[in-house]
């Protein structure tokens, strides 16, 4: 049993690392890196990546696992990533692990390899990379493991079947990796090997470079039981050198995931020990029936002779094992009968089948419990092997919880993980009753609490037996259910660190024992390893959701940034046509003023092209001032300050404003916002706003028309204003590209007016700057309606006209 469980946490730890393995190998990245052609994969972004997420999971790994290096190999077997950079280039196409990954297409556990030269001793595990997941095999992921693991493993298995019980780990040609007791006869053969498969092996680097008489362990009984290993499993045999006169029991299991086995010996007189005292017993307890029965025979009278004779051949086929051998009175009388009567020979046969009735009720019991114990055991190595493969924390203390009630008939088990940041152990899984109280408790311990059973456990790391609840002076914190009458809690270890406590109760008065103990202790030892391995996965699951999600934000930033600079080179373009277009009269006419003046004294025709260098100049200049203010906006460099202020004063200031120029085309300005309106914004910006948009109207309205600026309320704790003309109007399509930097218009106004194109992008800005927004309704030749939000004061009635 020790064997078979030695030989399970190897095989369990194997598999959790093909698993994790696995789970690596699928993500996307690997692919994309192995579909690129080599000479493109170098100093990219991608490489970058893959080497911290290849760093992530070795950090994540190293400790628990001797994780030496992880390692990406393309499909001729060239290192081209790996966590040490010194194995970047290296030729992996010859070695084992990879061409078993690349021909079978499924993950590979290889050899143990031994260095050329001084260095540490390895064995890889290598799982294939598929294109789409499931195509062909284009890469290889391997990870290189350091021996000391599974040394560790034997290291720990020593005492597990009993006093001065070890193990020792061969691989697939009887090379000893591991030795419980003896470090001197490490990597050497217990089997001998020819010449030339010696010299083919350390050619391959699976033995290590020592002469031939130096590899050889010499112990030939071992060698000789593990040549009959299809025969017998057990056999005794001589397994160490520093005790080569001590003989010793061994079993030998093969180990699932590799061609390897475990050893497990113990001295031969230890291991007989319990069977000797209970023959050496057995004999005394016949010995003296058998000296009774003489002694009577002896005393006896003729008559007693042949009762005498039949309770000796049962007594004959009891020594032989036949429990079911009674011997019958020989007067059918009752158990009164015989009180009154004092026959002595129906006395002696009827307490001789008394005694053989009870001793093989206690036969029957101990079997049964035999059976329970090693029904236990097996369940418990099975449920090891299971969660080791389930990476769901939260499924895997469900499964822990319903397996354990399930097989071993416990009232409630409960399971606490050690919170180090509060100091607590916190309740995270429990049967149903348990359950529904941590629904209304709260199953928070502190860990410092001095009467609490499973703070204790978590404080010291050693197990607590409590037989009878009831009698104990731990105090039921958290408060246990009415039934449990005894408890136990182990502690669940992890690098030797208390990452929680297992708590099983039972519903009987010492319903739980030492024995249970035991089996719960190994039992947490694999939970221990289980919830490292789920929250390793956990964290590796989150970061690189993390990694995504970081990667799409800048991916969305990068095409944000290239769209803002294909907005940057058209509104570039637009601002540089635009200056030279007023430059250019302006130019124009200041060249030929000189000459005019010395030809000509007609002084009207000088006014006038002194009249268009000044149109031109005012034209740059409101260019350059819009430009100005739109770019201050892009940069933030326009502070926003709210205040509350009345509108019609604002209005009626920019009417008075612009009445000269509404003067010289006959059009008329109404302002008709009440005078008891306020509104919380920026004065300035909607000073700017309301100037632009009026700016505009008077532009496209032609004489004789009207300028109306008036409110609305439609919107809870908004004001709506509107700047509405009898203007030309404009078409759909035109109206669908305003606000829009790449699309600029530059309209000239009924009067041949020139514009920026700049003045709607700028009101667009202050307004959304000011929490409203900004719209636009027209049609050609019926006018123009511009209509805008703003917040309104706080104290402002629901209702406005």
């Amino acid at each position: 049993m020790a064997a078979s469980q030695t030989a399970a946490s190897i095989d369990s730890l194997i598999k959790a690392n093909q698993t994790i393995l696995r789970a690596d190998a699928e993500k996307t990245d690997f692919e994309t890196y192995l579909n690129m052609p080599p000479e493109q994969r170098q100093n990219t972004d991608l490489e970058t990546q893959l080497l911290d997420t290849l760093s992530a999971l070795h950090r994540g790994q190293d400790n628990q696992f001797h994780l030496d290096s992880y390692g990406l190999l393309d499909i001729n077997g060239r290192n081209i990533l790996d966590t040490k950079s010194n194995n970047i280039g290296d030729n992996e196409g010859d070695r084992l692990y990879f061409q078993k990954a690349i021909q079978t297409g499924r993950s590979s556990v290889s050899p143990v390899n031994f260095p050329e030269r001084a260095g540490g001793i390895y064995f890889h595990v290598s799982v294939p990379i598929r294109r789409h997941r499931i195509g062909e095999v284009i890469g290889v992921l391997r990870a290189r493991y350091s021996l000391s693991i599974l040394q560790e493993l034997v290291f720990q298995s020593e005492n597990l079947a009993g006093a001065k019980s070890f193990a020792i780990l061969l691989d697939e040609n009887y090379l000893i990796l591991a030795h419980g007791t003896e470090s001197t006869i490490l990597f050497k053969l217990v089997t001998p090997l020819s010449d030339s498969t010696i010299v083919e092996l350390k050619k391959a680097r699976y033995l290590p470079s020592r002469s031939p008489d130096k590899i050889e362990a010499n112990l030939p009984d071992l060698a000789n039981g593990l040549a009959n290993l299809d025969k017998s499993q057990f056999f005794v045999a001589k397994t160490q050198h520093d005790n080569p006169n001590q003989v010793e029991q061994v079993a030998v299991v093969k180990l699932k995931t590799v061609p390897w086995l475990i050893v497990f010996s113990q001295p031969h007189d230890i291991f007989l020990a319990p069977v000797e005292r209970q023959t050496k017993n057995t004999l005394w307890l016949v010995l003296i029936i058998t000296m009774g029965v003489i002694t009577a025979a002896v005393v006896s009278t003729r008559i007693l002779i042949r009762p005498i004779i039949r309770l000796t051949d049962v007594t004959r086929r009891v020594m032989e094992g036949d429990f079911n051998a009674w011997q019958p009175l020989h007067e059918q009388i009752t158990i009164s009968d015989l009180e009154q009567n004092r026959d002595e020979i129906n006395v002696l046969t009827f307490s001789f089948n008394q005694m053989l009735e009870q001793l093989t009720d206690l036969l029957s019991r101990f079997e049964e419990k035999v059976e329970h114990r090693t029904h236990a055991i097996r369940t418990s190595a099975e449920m090891g092997q299971h969660i080791i493969a389930i990476l769901s924390l939260e499924d895997l203390l469900k499964y822990i919880v319903d397996s354990i009630q399930e097989a071993f008939n416990m009232s409630h088990i409960c399971i606490y993980l050690a919170d180090k940041t509060s100091s607590l152990l916190v309740m995270v899984e429990g049967t149903e009753e348990i359950k529904l109280k941590m629904e209304q408790d709260d199953y928070r311990i502190p860990l410092s609490h001095k009467k609490s059973l499973v703070a204790q456990v978590a404080r010291t790391g050693k197990f607590k037996l409590v037989k009878n609840v009831k009698a104990s002076s731990y105090s039921s914190h958290p408060p246990l259910p009415p039934n449990v009458l005894s408890e136990i809690a182990v502690p669940i270890i992890v690098d030797d660190d208390v990452v929680g406590v297992l708590d099983v109760q039972q519903d009987k008065v010492n319903g739980l024992d030492e024995s249970d103990a035991d089996l719960f202790l190994s039992l947490a030892n694999q939970i221990g390893i289980a919830i490292q391995n789920a929250r390793l996965y956990t964290r590796a699951k989150n970061e690189l959701t993390e990694r995504k999600r970081a990667e799409h934000a800048l991916q969305q930033a990068n095409e944000e940034l290239a769209k803002l600079n294909v907005d940057k080179d058209k509104l570039f373009s637009i601002i540089a046509h635009d200056l030279r277009a007023p430059f250019m009269p302006l130019l124009g006419m200041s060249e030929l003023l000189p000459t005019i003046v010395d030809e000509s004294t007609d002084y009207e025709i000088i006014k006038e092209m002194a009249h268009s260098i000044h149109e031109s100049a005012k034209n740059i200049y409101s260019l350059l001032e819009n430009l100005l203010q739109w770019s201050r906006i892009q940069r933030g460099h326009i502070s926003y300050q709210p205040q509350t202020f009345h509108l019609h004063k604002i209005v009626q200031n920019i009417i008075q404003l612009l009445s000269l120029n509404a003067g010289e085309k006959n059009i008329t300005l109404q302002n008709l916002v009440s005078e008891d309106i306020s509104i919380y914004a920026d004065k300035t910006m909607l000073e700017t706003v309301i100037r632009n948009l009026t700016s505009n109207a008077i532009k496209f309205t032609p004489s004789e028309g009207n300028i109306t600026i008036e409110t609305k309320v439609n919107i809870p704790n908004f004001i709506e204003i509107a700047v509405i003309d009898t203007g030309i109007g404009m078409s759909q399509e035109m109206i669908n590209t305003l606000f829009k930097v790449e699309h600029h218009h530059t309209t000239l106004g009924t009067n041949k007016e020139k514009g920026t194109g700049l003045g709607l992008l700028i009101c667009k800005e202050l307004i959304e700057n000011n929490g409203g927004t900004i719209w636009l309704e027209s049609k050609q030749g019926q006018g123009t309606c511009v209509s805008f939000t703003v917040p309104c004061d706080e104290a402002q009635p629901s209702t406005l006209t």
